[in-house]
């Protein structure tokens, strides 16, 4: 009985000590707030206040329909390019031209002049630095226009939105579908021939990709306002399959489900997501540079 008594008494003190101790180190805790704070970053529960089965909870399916992804992306596209005077180029070239795809390439060409969106400068800067890889200088070059369609297939899914530690990179699913999208209408085969002949000046492969695309979607009509291109844009999405490849909502949508299902390992999602947040970063510095605004870190003077 006095060896019962003692061995209660023992674990008691131990419970009262065990709560009364602070749970963590300093240097612990420090690490946890970094990390919650990390999590709260990217939208995600803290993981100090997780459980192991939550923090390894799956995302819900998104159920909703493509359309609804590739009329987001629309949106935000045509909300974007406003910023660079659209309204006023959809006018004049309505003024000069009856065909909406003649109305559409005119407006093209505006857009990525350079004081517009800047997509001709772009280019020619890859060139002046030897880059000749079509995928690449069209990764750079439409940087801006990508993150805008990344603003809308993620608006379009966001109550879809997961628990899961790694979040899904709405970023690098819009790039690798523009590239199955690009390749598809031969633009990426345009521009690599252009950077290869030595025939034009950088500052035209922007306007003739334009026109490539254009051309390869077939768009025909008489739409001359924002509001009718938009929907022949959004129409043009939604019905062109890529030659049975599902259009570029749908492969969106199936990148997102394949996510949230866990059908892609997360080591290889993980890679991945690594990869093209190096390349977004890239950009982004490479501007700042332009701006004067970034310098590279030097070595510590031996």
């Amino acid at each position: 009985m006095k060896c019962v008594i003692i061995a209660l008494a023992l674990l008691c003190s131990a419970q009262a000590l065990k709560m009364d101790r602070t749970p963590r180190s300093i240097r612990a805790q420090k690490h946890v707030d970094k990390f919650d704070a990390i999590d709260r970053k990217a939208g995600l529960p803290e993981r100090s206040k997780m459980d192991r089965a939550e923090w390894k909870k799956k995302a819900a399916e998104f159920t909703g329909s493509a359309d609804s992804i590739g009329n987001g992306i629309a949106d935000e596209m045509f909300s974007y390019a406003r910023g660079y005077g659209l309204a006023g180029d959809i006018t004049s070239c309505a003024a000069s031209h009856s065909d909406s795809a003649d109305i559409m390439l005119c407006v093209a060409d505006e857009m990525v002049s350079s004081n517009a969106m800047g997509i001709s400068d772009i280019i020619c800067d890859e060139v002046d630095a030897y880059n000749t890889n079509a995928a690449d200088v069209l990764h750079e070059a439409l940087e801006g226009a990508v993150e805008e369609a990344e603003k809308g297939f993620e608006d379009a899914i966001a109550y879809a939105k997961a628990d899961k530690r790694l979040p899904f990179d709405y970023y690098a699913k819009t790039v690798t579908r523009m590239d199955d999208y690009l390749d598809f209408h031969g633009v990426v085969t345009y521009v690599q021939g252009e950077l290869d002949s030595y025939t034009s000046y950088c500052d035209d492969i922007a306007s003739g990709a334009g026109a490539e695309l254009i051309e390869s979607n077939g768009i025909t009509g008489s739409a001359n306002t924002e509001a009718g291109l938009k929907s022949l844009v959004k129409t043009n999405v939604a019905d062109d399959d890529m030659g049975g490849a599902g259009s570029f909502a749908e492969g969106l949508k199936t990148d997102y489900n394949n996510w949230a299902l866990m059908k892609i390992p997360e080591h290889i999602e993980s890679l991945f997501h690594t990869d093209v947040l190096t390349r977004k970063q890239k950009h982004a510095n490479r501007n700042k540079w332009r701006k004067g605004q970034f310098r590279r870190i030097g070595r510590r003077p031996r």
